[in-house]
């Protein structure tokens, strides 16, 4: 394994702010960034494709896509549904008086956690609000695996159980682990932040039985971003040292580092296994091997 930068975004194309998500979809990179846009990308060389208005306020915190389109979220409490073929506003689906901060799509669902510790879920067909989790703290990273979702900010994760009440989802607390965002997953996995923000907790999952079996050494620095390659065998993070490390979870030894142009805020894994990160100042890189 030795990955390298392959491509880079042009100076002159890049969000002139911090960004804050990446988001692969219908052979495309989205990114949501601090300037209140999306811009789309051509994956092989990252030439700029689109850009769009996205929010009247300044921070587009999540992007993610389902089925032919993407959701926005961000400091404007606003969830907005977009076509991903011609990047047209199809409709504002959500408006609330909190920021919201991460979207999953998940069976059927848009999850979006907001900074009062609530989860909003909705229809992800229709589009019809279903209830509300409340989930103790604000949602700094939010995951969904099986009917577990993952919630966490800068001091501990909380795990719930999700159960459907003739239609109403409710969450059932299970486990609470000490770490803080973000969060990555693999089947058997649970990587997290630690509290100290300078490496990677690693827990067993075994039916909700968690014993941690690393904790992974990365610069002398905060760690901003997480992320696995679609096989679950290798942990992507970056953050403030302006590096990416790249970890091997069946021997939980650190294989790479690889200089970043900036500190890291989102890190993106295609099914090839190319690599995307973006983060401070607009900087946008895609590694290879």
């Amino acid at each position: 394994m030795a990955y390298k930068i392959v491509s880079r975004a042009n100076e002159d194309t890049v969000h002139i702010y911090d960004i804050e998500s990446l988001c692969l979809c219908d052979g495309k990179l989205f990114t949501g960034a601090d300037d209140g846009k999306i811009k789309v990308w051509q994956t092989e060389d990252l030439s700029l494709i689109a850009e769009i208005a996205a929010h009247s306020w300044a921070v587009v915190y999540d992007v993610v896509c389902s089925e032919g389109k993407f959701y926005t979220c961000g400091n404007d409490g606003k969830i907005k549904m977009w076509s991903a073929k011609d990047w047209s506003l199809l409709k504002e689906i959500y408006s609330c008086d909190q920021i919201l901060r991460k979207l999953v799509v998940h069976d059927g669902r848009l999850y979006a956690g907001d900074e009062k510790g609530e989860v909003h879920v909705i229809n992800d067909t229709s589009n019809e609000y279903i209830s509300k989790l409340e989930l103790v703290e604000e949602i700094w990273d939010l995951k969904l695996k099986g009917n577990d979702i993952y919630s966490i900010r800068d001091r501990g994760l909380t795990i719930s159980t999700l159960h459907d009440y003739g239609g109403v989802v409710k969450a059932v607390v299970r486990k609470s682990i000490d770490g803080s965002a973000p969060i990555a997953l693999t089947k058997d996995l649970l990587c997290i932040k630690s509290r100290d923000g300078f490496t990677v907790d690693v827990w067993k999952d075994d039916n909700m039985n968690f014993s941690k079996v690393a904790n992974l050494k990365a610069g002398d620095m905060i760690i901003t971003s997480l992320n696995v390659s679609k096989d679950g065998l290798f942990l992507y993070g970056a953050g403030w040292d302006n590096t990416l490390f790249i970890w091997d979870l069946n021997e939980f030894t650190l294989k790479e580092s690889i200089p970043l142009p900036g500190c890291a805020n989102s890190i993106a894994v295609s099914d090839d296994g190319a690599v995307f990160v973006g983060g401070s100042n607009g900087f946008l890189v895609k590694l290879q091997m």
